[in-house]
């Protein structure tokens, strides 16, 4: 089979390596589809130097072999799942980690591991019907909320992204305003010194920038007794959050759990509503690229192109 793997700073290759075999409670996978996730950013470009290393977890592929002792599959079936590493022909996944993609979904449009990541801090969210909703941050991750809130019956839902494209994609899913930072109405803001009810300020806030600045202008727009989900990815370190949050009594909530239960029922609510058509990744994902094209995939964080939400490596 081929993989892709890393050798230098923002650098792979494309190798020749044995076909891997699946052991009990596994399956080997054909990878139809592997999407390319910042998470992975930061070690593609300072990788360890010692051994190449292989990325890849959000899988969408056919079973390929399924190996002893493992039921409930059969070779052929289409999945998605939570493993890697994705970027080959062939990965062995565990079983329990993938479900079956529905008849009518594309592999790509179904990539199991940030499904499941939205689909959890969407559980998680206490939304009521009617509730001031806003997401910050329209990337692929915040666009796909921001579909799982519209079904909430909010009585505003708001988008705000640096990017005007992004914020058109957003009305056309559901948003009914849409924002640049820097224009976001005062009467939405919280200060310092605002603990009073501000018409314009969110019940439900998410921030889906991965940045300080993002989840500062979330914090700002949480109303009091309201709820502020940290969905974006932050790397390792200390956080900072604006202390006015307490005196708002403003409930924050991580959207990311390691429970793989949990993940999984995310998930299969997702591939459903997706099976529905109540909620769509088709025009998020707006890049396509080869195995030895992994390189230019992850340039994309750095080059942000017009029209970037999404980049998926087909093998």
């Amino acid at each position: 089979m081929r993989c892709s793997q890393v050798v230098g700073p923002s650098r792979s290759e494309v190798i020749d390596a044995p076909d891997p075999s699946p052991g009990p409670g596994e399956l080997l996978v054909r990878v139809t589809a592997c999407g390319v996730c910042v998470s992975d950013r930061g070690v593609w470009g300072q990788p360890p130097v010692t051994e190449p290393l292989r990325l890849g977890h959000e899988v969408s592929g056919v079973v390929a072999a399924v190996g002893p002792g493992t039921y409930g599959w059969s070779v052929g079936e289409r999945l998605t799942g939570m493993g890697g590493p994705g970027y080959a022909d062939l990965v062995v996944m565990e079983a329990g980690n993938l479900l079956p993609l529905p008849a009518g979904v594309r592999d790509e449009e179904a990539l199991g591991e940030p499904l499941a990541c939205q689909g959890e801090a969407f559980a998680r969210t206490p939304f009521r019907a009617h509730d001031r909703v806003a997401v910050v941050g329209l990337g692929y991750m915040g666009l796909g909320f921001l579909q799982l809130a519209h079904l909430t019956d909010p009585s505003a839902l708001i988008g705000v992204d640096l990017i005007e494209g992004r914020r058109n994609l957003a009305l056309a899913l559901g948003a009914t305003e849409s924002y640049h930072p820097d224009q976001v109405p005062g009467g939405y803001r919280s200060s310092a010194n605002t603990t009073f009810p501000l018409d314009g300020r969110c019940n439900v806030v998410v921030e889906a920038t991965g940045s300080a600045k993002g989840l500062a202008l979330a914090s700002g727009l949480a109303a009091p007794d309201g709820t502020l989900v940290v969905l974006g990815y932050h790397a390792s370190g200390p956080l900072n959050l604006d202390l006015s949050l307490w005196y708002r009594s403003v409930t924050i909530v991580n959207g990311y759990s390691d429970n793989r239960a949990r993940r999984l029922d995310a998930m299969s609510r997702g591939l459903e509503l997706i099976a529905q058509r109540r909620i769509t990744f088709a025009p998020l994902i707006t890049h396509r690229f080869s195995l030895n094209e992994v390189d230019a995939a992850f340039r994309l964080f750095e080059e942000r192109p017009a029209g970037f939400l999404k980049a998926v490596i087909v093998p």
